[in-house]
This record gives C-alpha cells, sequence and structure tokens, in this order.
C-alpha cells in the first residue's frame, strides 16, 4: 500500500527486486547485537582461541582418566565405593587425609583423667594401610550406591569436620574392618577382602559415654557369630547365657582387645527364645554385662532402681535377668545404650 500511494506502477516487482539485492549490513542483525541476548563469552578474538585450547586439553585429560578408570586391577580404587567428590574445601580434604588420623597412646587411658573411647588406642594389624584408611574415610565422607549405610536412631551420618580418632584397622573374618571416632560418633567400615560385594558403614551415638558405656564395640558379625573389640581396660571376657544364669561363664579369648565369636541373639526370634547370649566384661574388680541388640555399641544391662542401677553382675542381679532376657529382643535397632531391670515389688498374691 505504501508503494501504491508512492506511484509505484508495479509494487510486487518492486518487492521481489529489493529481495535481491544482498543486505550491507549483515552484521547488525547476528546474535551479538541482540540487546536481550546475554554475552557471557569473551568478546575478543584471542580470548576465545585461549577458552577454546583449555577446553580441548580439558577433554584430552577427560579421555586420559576415563581411560585409567577403565584398566583392569584387582581389589578396591583409591576411594573404594566413595562417590565423586564434589567439593574442594580445605578443612574437608583435611579429615580425609590418612596420614592426619590421630591415635591415642598405647598407655594414654591408664594416666587419663577420661576413660572413654577418646583414649582407646589404634589396634589391629592394618593401622599402617594408608589406602584402607583413605578408602574408609572416603566412603564415609561420600558413601556411593553400592554402600549399606546404617545409623543408630538420632545418629547424624555426615562426614567427620576433622581428622577422626583410629581405634582399629585390621581383618575380621572375611572382611576388612576400620573403626573410626569423631569424638560424638562411633563409625565401622567394613569391605570385603575379595571385593564380592559393596562396602558398609555404620554409626553410633557415643557423645556422654563413659568408662561403664566404652567397654566394647561390635567388630563384625558372620555366620550367626559376633565378635568385639573391648576396652584396653578390659581383662577378660566371657559369654554368658541371661537365660540360664547357673549354667556359668564361658570364657572367651581376647587377642590385642578383640574376642573369639560368640552366638549373636540378633536374628533369634522371640517366640523360639531358649537363651540369650551376653558378654561378661571384667576390669579389675568390676564386671559388666552387655549384649548385641544389632547395633554397633551394645548395650548395658543393669539392675536396680532407677537412678540407683548397677551392672548385672552376681548371681542376685543375674537372677533378676532372666525371666525378661527374651524381651530384649523388643528393642533390637532401637538406638537404645543401655536396658535396665527393676524388681519394683514382691507380695503373696491372695488365694
Amino acid at each position: 500500500q505504501v508503494l501504491r500511494a508512492a506511484g509505484v506502477a508495479d509494487p510486487d516487482a518492486a518487492l521481489r527486486e529489493a529481495d535481491g539485492v544482498p543486505g550491507q549490513y549483515g552484521l547488525l542483525g547476528s546474535p551479538e547485537f541482540d540487546p536481550c541476548s546475554l554475552q557471557a563469552r569473551p568478546t575478543d578474538l584471542l580470548r576465545r582461541r585461549q577458552h577454546t585450547k583449555a577446553a580441548l586439553v580439558a577433554g584430552a585429560a577427560l579421555v586420559v582418566c576415563g581411560a585409567l578408570l577403565g584398566l583392569p586391577g584387582d581389589g578396591w580404587g583409591p576411594d573404594g565405593a566413595a562417590a565423586p567428590p564434589y567439593a574442594q574445601n580445605p578443612a574437608a580434604e583435611a579429615a580425609l587425609d590418612p596420614g592426619r588420623l590421630t591415635k591415642a597412646a598405647p598407655a594414654a587411658w591408664e594416666t587419663s583423667a577420661r576413660t572413654d573411647f577418646s583414649v582407646w588406642p589404634a589396634r589391629g594389624g592394618l593401622t599402617g594401610d594408608e589406602e584402607l584408611l583413605r578408602r574408609a574415610l572416603a566412603v564415609w565422607a561420600r558413601p556411593g550406591e553400592s554402600v549399606g549405610v546404617s545409623a543408630t536412631p538420632g545418629t547424624q551420618t555426615g562426614g567427620p569436620a576433622g581428622p577422626p580418632q583410629l581405634l582399629y584397622a585390621g581383618e575380621v573374618d572375611t572382611a576388612r574392618v576400620v573403626i573410626l571416632h569423631d569424638g560424638l560418633r562411633l563409625v565401622r567400615y567394613a569391605e570385603p577382602k575379595d571385593g564380592s560385594a559393596g562396602a558398609a558403614l555404620d554409626f553410633a551415638r557415643t557423645d556422654g559415654a563413659g568408662r561403664a558405656a566404652a567397654t566394647a564395640v561390635v567388630l563384625g558379625r558372620a555366620d550367626g557369630n559376633v565378635r568385639y573389640l573391648t576396652a584396653p581396660w578390659v581383662t577378660k571376657a566371657a559369654a554368658r547365657d541371661l537365660v540360664e544364669p547357673d549354667s556359668g561363664a564361658r570364657e572367651l579369648t581376647l587377642t590385642d582387645g578383640v574376642t573369639s565369636p560368640l552366638a549373636s541373639p540378633v536374628q533369634q526370634q522371640s517366640g523360639a527364645c531358649t537363651s540369650w547370649n551376653a558378654l561378661e566384661l571384667t576390669d579389675g574388680s568390676d564386671t559388666r554385662v552387655v549384649t548385641d541388640l544389632g547395633e554397633l555399641v551394645p548395650a548395658r544391662l543393669t539392675t536396680g532402681r532407677p537412678g540407683a542401677a548397677k551392672d548385672a553382675s552376681g548371681a542376685k542381679a543375674l537372677d533378676a535377668w532372666a525371666p525378661y532376657a527374651c524381651s530384649l529382643g523388643a528393642v533390637r535397632g532401637q538406638g537404645v545404650r543401655s536396658v535396665n531391670a527393676w524388681e519394683f515389688a514382691t507380695q503373696p498374691l491372695p488365694d
């Protein structure tokens, strides 16, 4: 219409002729000149070339890393079953360095004012295996999909805030086991020696655990049995059937604080309960009884009025526990640290 108003005889022909003329300022129509387009690239050609070279180098490095990861090998990689790292935080990196793990002196517990997990020495035959310790720390910080993670109720499962303390590193039955302590939690890392399955990571709260509560840790369970790592002040260990207190205690061997295996009641069904094994630990003149409730730290058994409860040692205390031993199955996996049996009252019933 504009062309007709201007007196053009054939407007259609004029439009076709205009379309055939090449544009002289095509650059103005490029994305660089679009005011609505965000420009995040370097504006000069030299910097673009530098970024292109960097991208090519990064791509080559990725190919090399992929090739290295694909190489055949036996056993675990440097980080084991850990997920890929997601942050480069100096504090987090320090916590994952096996060279910075803390270790208590072998005799520190003898002179320390505290007698808890913080004074346990590092034991086991693999305390110097930095590759194993590195895998344990890496899996703790970022467990991969193949890692089985368990924690007592109320226990955080995050990575360590700083270098933790090493309590144990060694072989237990068919697994390599590492026990670590960060002041508030105990952490057990276990991997099969033949690499046939994924790793396992278990957490337990230990805040406020004194001498009575820091007597033993579950090292591993296999074939219905359980092994414990005992406190350095424990001088004797024995297995005892709570259901049959008169049957006596069966002495267990202690090798560098590790007990010989004893039958665990973890898989025992309540309806078929005819016995309940407990671990009896002696420390000088004190004797304590603990039992495996399916968690990392066994539960302490006591008797007596609340507020004045004592360890379930001695004939009278064991007799008091006998009727209730099988009821312990009701609190398995509940984060229970101690269980008390209290005879509230005894009186004859009327006829």
